[in-house]
């Protein structure tokens, strides 16, 4: 909790239990180079951000206390060069990645303030993702996302239908 400073001076807990499987599609079902990925969390408590007034989040496991599915998605290799990722799928895994970013509990090194309303946790999003790779040392990666977190809507929550627009958002990200 904030000691001195801050907008109040009270005990804070997140938490977060976290559960995620990926299966070998190649070895279940016969199709080479597929895999099938899914990540459901619960997380829970008080944010801290909320007592001490910070920006960009005190722990990077904080968020809104929620039960959900927060990933399912099936990635598949075309040839060697093309690489393609379907389903809910978390931004910031494929195009906002930190690699040393994760090893810090503050997540001011892990999520990029730059990037405003994309879709990463807590709330993932339906999207196509498509990668090319000429060489080794080189990509280039496309992706289209639900893009309902830039109208306020939270996308942890929405499966498949959010993606195509819903009664509360048509946005893309």
């Amino acid at each position: 909790g904030a000691v001195a400073g801050g907008q109040r001076h009270r005990g804070a807990l997140s938490t977060l239990l976290d559960f995620n499987a990926a299966f070998d599609l190649e070895k279940l079902a016969g199709l080479p180079r597929t895999i099938a990925y899914i990540d459901a969390y619960q997380i829970e408590g008080r944010d801290l951000s909320n007592d001490i007034g910070d920006a960009q989040s005190v722990s990077n496991i904080q968020g809104l206390d929620v039960r959900q599915i927060a990933e399912v998605w099936v990635e598949t290799w075309i040839g060697d060069q093309v690489r393609l990722k379907v389903g809910k799928v978390d931004f910031n895994s494929e195009f906002a990645f930190n690699e040393i970013g994760g090893e810090f509990i503050n997540s001011t090194a892990a999520i990029t303030p730059c990037i405003v309303a994309y879709p990463t946790y807590p709330d993932p999003a339906m999207s196509v993702n498509a990668f090319y790779l000429p060489t080794p040392d080189l990509y280039v990666g496309f992706g289209i996302y639900d893009g309902a977190a830039g109208e306020g809507v939270a996308t942890g929550r929405l499966g498949p239908g959010g993606f195509f627009g819903t009664d509360d958002h048509d946005a893309y990200f």
